[in-house]
């Protein structure tokens, strides 16, 4: 019994060892994977895949190669927003990604690979030197003849301000207190006039500084610009005579054109260049002309223009008229005054037609003076006479009427 035990005991120590023997020798041939079945393939597999640790946003694992399986690399981004990705569609949204191209601080130059990424909500506010930098300075003729300074600075491509020496602050984000000094020194407006801006001399030079001193963020230093610049000549104005009888009467009538000279220095007027036209005029009583007169002694100063010679419209037969009739005309006008160039109306007689308004206009289309290109500028440069014709008799205690008006055409003392 006890020898049978023994027998028994070798013999499965010898299976044993015989099977570790056959194991151990798999495990030393390089090719024994192609040879074991499938399933004892995958179960090695499985045992030997090493397990992912759990790693900390932003993180990146390193790589875990086993023989005949591919690396499993896991990435967690920081900020990503992640939806699950499944047959419903859903989408994958990373966060935005600054570009490594763009420079420190300009978020203008920043890509995102974001599906929406959003606008920027405000701009960085412009420097005060840039502020300067981009500030042009514009000279504005006033209504009573000299000049004015604006400036216009461009903030950005949406943004334009308009300023001018009476704004005590200027600007938006952020404002400036703003000062200036002018050399020489441009003279006041005068007191209570709307438009208070200080008032620059024609064809005089000015080195103007202007200080801006922000009124909000860290940097609150005051920084200057110098504009220096020559005001251009001061204007011609023409207007008509405002205190004229603009009553048409038989014989003569006048009136007149009023050159103003905004500029330092005199200018003469040459010649006028005019657009005439009559309504309702007779010729059976003599020549008809009008004339330009010297203001200082009354003769005039040139030939009489006849208004009788003129074409008639052929679709009116009351109608006479013609376009650029120049008359010669001697006129000087010294600097900062005005004066009045007199134009008389000769030898009318006015048609008694009731459907007629007898009427003369004078339109001036422009002016030349001695030396000088500029053009002056005509400011409703036009004169009119006319009439109401009427058949109505006399009657002292008539309350209304061309002859109560005493706009009736032919009356004595009309």
């Amino acid at each position: 019994m006890a020898l049978s035990i023994i027998h028994v005991a070798r013999g499965a120590a010898a299976a044993i060892a015989g099977a570790v023997a056959l194991v151990a020798g798999l495990f030393n041939q390089p090719n024994v994977m192609q040879s074991l079945p499938p399933q004892a393939a995958m179960i090695r597999t499985i045992v030997a895949a090493p397990i992912e640790p759990i790693l900390p946003a932003a993180d990146v694992s390193t790589p875990s190669v086993t023989p005949n399986l591919l690396p499993h690399v896991v990435i967690r981004p920081s900020s990503a927003t992640i939806a699950a990705a499944s047959a419903r569609g859903t989408a994958l949204v990373l966060p935005s990604v600054r570009s490594p191209f763009a420079p420190p601080g300009n978020s203008s130059a920043a890509s995102s690979f974001s599906a929406s990424a959003p606008a920027p909500t405000a701009s960085q506010p412009i420097t005060t030197s840039q502020f300067l930098a981009a500030t042009q300075l514009s000279l504005t003729e006033r209504h009573d003849g000299p000049y004015e300074v604006h400036f216009t600075t461009t903030v950005s491509a949406r943004e334009t301000i308009t300023w001018d020496l009476t704004d005590p602050t200027v600007g938006l984000n952020p404002s400036y207190a703003m000062t200036y000094s002018c050399d020489p020194t441009p003279l006041p407006a005068e007191n209570g006039a709307s438009d208070q801006n200080p008032i620059f001399t024609p064809r005089r030079s000015y080195q103007c500084s202007v200080s801006l001193t922000p009124q909000s963020g860290s940097d609150r230093r005051t920084q200057s610009r110098e504009f220096d610049f020559t005001v251009p000549p001061g204007e011609i104005t023409v207007t008509p005579q405002s205190a004229m009888n603009t009553v048409l009467k038989d014989g003569e009538d006048d009136g007149g054109f009023v050159f103003t000279n905004q500029d330092t220095i005199a200018v003469t007027i040459t010649a006028l260049t005019l657009d005439v036209k009559t309504t309702g005029l007779s010729t059976a009583y003599g020549p008809m002309a009008f004339r330009a007169l010297d203001p200082a002694t009354g003769n005039p100063t040139g030939s009489n223009v006849d208004l009788a010679a003129m074409p008639k419209d052929p679709t009116n037969p009351f109608v006479t008229g013609e376009t650029g009739v120049t008359i010669p005309v001697s006129l000087t006008i010294p600097p900062g005054t005005d004066r009045l160039l007199p134009i008389q109306l000769v030898g009318i007689a006015t048609m008694r037609v009731s459907s007629i308004t007898p009427t003369v206009t004078l339109t001036l289309r422009s002016a030349s003076l001695l030396n000088d290109v500029r053009t002056p500028a005509l400011n409703g440069a036009i004169l009119q006479w006319s009439c109401v014709v009427s058949f109505q008799a006399y009657d002292p205690n008539a309350t209304s009427g061309a002859l109560v008006a005493g706009n009736a055409c032919g009356v004595a003392g009309n």
